[in-house]
């Protein structure tokens, strides 16, 4: 019976971490391929761009709320006394052997804190560097700079900062690191490039729908929802497009339907936004999302598993 109940709650940690990844998605532009796709055609459609505060401010509440009825529902569903309390001892263990950090790595998180920092004051209501450039500058201004200073940026350690020698380690392999750049164009390698063509192609699926005219065809199918209440709407597009991408990939269904919908007469906030966050909430089969393919990878979880939540 305990191995039972263990099995249980295992079944229970591994969905949660991916049903969470799918959730925390919602919470920034960044977050999932949905996000971004929203984001472009709601700049080519609405002539204004989302910025990564806004949608923070918009995403993040949204997805804590999330988490705390999930936590909640999986408490119930996996969580049991049977279970044997968890030991964090190995874990304290595995920590303390990585030692400090190396130079490279503190590089890369101040980079990263800084990109974040500028994606935030871009515009209001944190700040808004960018009215100093006329507004030109996008959120991808930061991400190409802070990608740029890593094939810059010194590895090791560079000389005027040998003060402190003593507090970083050195990179993996021991002995002391090659003089070179963090990263060099042999690691683009290990880019996941699959993900960055599907959302090329997603918006490519989206310009050769509005190019050939059949855009404008599947709109004429919306002046029907013209007269529907606006509290029935979004239920109803949300439902839709849940389904649709159950068995579909997200962001293919967000490169469809984000279009489709902004053809709609009704207030995007009534039909793209709930189906944009409806792409990022497909729990019930592995090929919706990528999570739910890692957690289903596992051999532990069953379809059928995904399917009881």
């Amino acid at each position: 019976e305990d191995a039972s109940d263990v099995l249980k709650f295992t079944k229970g940690m591994i969905l949660g971490v991916a049903y969470a990844a799918n959730i925390g998605g919602m919470a920034t532009l960044i977050g999932t391929g949905t996000n971004g796709i929203l984001a472009g055609q709601w700049e080519d459609h609405m002539g204004e761009s989302i910025s990564f505060g806004k949608w923070m401010l918009f995403g993040l509440p949204l997805a804590c709320a999330l988490l705390l009825v999930m936590w909640g529902l999986f408490c119930g569903l996996y969580a049991s006394h049977r279970v044997p309390t968890l030991d964090n001892s190995q874990l304290l263990a595995q920590a303390r052997t990585l030692g400090p950090m190396s130079w490279s790595e503190l590089t890369v998180c101040a980079l990263s804190g800084a990109m974040l920092l500028l994606w935030l004051t871009r515009q209001q209501p944190f700040g808004g560097w960018a009215v100093w450039f006329n507004g030109l500058p996008s959120d991808a201004v930061p991400s190409l700079g802070a990608a740029v200073l890593l094939f810059v940026l010194p590895s090791s350690r560079p000389q005027w900062a040998a003060r402190s020698r003593a507090k970083y380690r050195a990179p993996a392999g021991g002995g002391r690191p090659e003089a070179g750049p963090i990263l060099v164009w042999e690691d683009m390698r290990e880019l996941p490039w699959s993900v960055i063509l599907l959302m090329g192609g997603g918006f490519a699926l989206s310009d050769g729908i509005k190019a050939s005219g059949a855009l404008e065809v599947m709109s004429q199918g919306l002046d029907a929802t013209m007269g529907w209440n606006r509290f029935l709407l979004p239920v109803i597009v949300t439902s839709v497009v849940t389904a649709t991408t159950e068995v579909t990939s997200n962001v293919a269904t967000a490169s469809i339907v984000v279009p489709i919908l902004f053809q709609s007469q009704a207030h995007p906030a009534l039909t793209v936004l709930p189906a944009t966050l409806a792409c990022s909430l497909a729990f019930m089969l592995p090929n919706a999302t990528p999570p739910n393919a890692i957690a289903f990878s596992t051999g532990v979880v069953a379809v059928q598993d995904m399917l009881l939540p």
